[in-house]
């Protein structure tokens, strides 16, 4: 999936294009998962960025942060989601990712693009065991 848009090129980023290994796949405890974000700027990219990933499940309220690293190299920042002993069973979604250039002009594509957070094109499902909440 790729975004891109006016305000990423007023931001002189160009696009930004999301991949989440596992996307849609179930997870157990221990699991990892790598989140990449590849970006395409006329300007220089600040070296980490950062990713949310919040739980579908109305119980656990709680987001989980994913730190990103940028690879001049491939233009590109990754990141690992971990399941741990604390990840809660139910669907993760990709809910904010904030990359910004030297200039510190922000791209988040969770708030120009709404469909992050209520069609969560980007997922996992975390189950315990037999344990999955919906």
């Amino acid at each position: 999936m790729e975004f891109s848009n006016g305000e990423f090129e007023r931001n002189n980023i160009m696009s930004v294009k999301i991949q989440l290994e596992k996307n849609g796949e179930v997870l157990k405890k221990g699991e990892k998962v790598t989140l990449s974000v590849k970006v395409e700027s006329k300007e220089t990219m600040g070296d980490y960025g950062s990713a949310y990933f919040r739980p579908s499940a109305d119980i656990d309220t709680w987001s989980q942060f994913v730190s990103l690293e940028y690879d001049a190299k491939s233009s590109t920042y990754t990141g690992v989601f971990e399941v741990t002993e604390d990840t809660y069973p139910c669907e993760w979604f990709l809910s904010d990712i904030d990359v910004r250039n030297n200039s510190n002009m922000k791209a988040d594509a969770s708030k120009k693009y709404p469909d992050l957070t209520t069609d969560y094109p980007f997922y996992v499902n975390v189950t315990d065991g037999t344990t999955f909440v919906t």
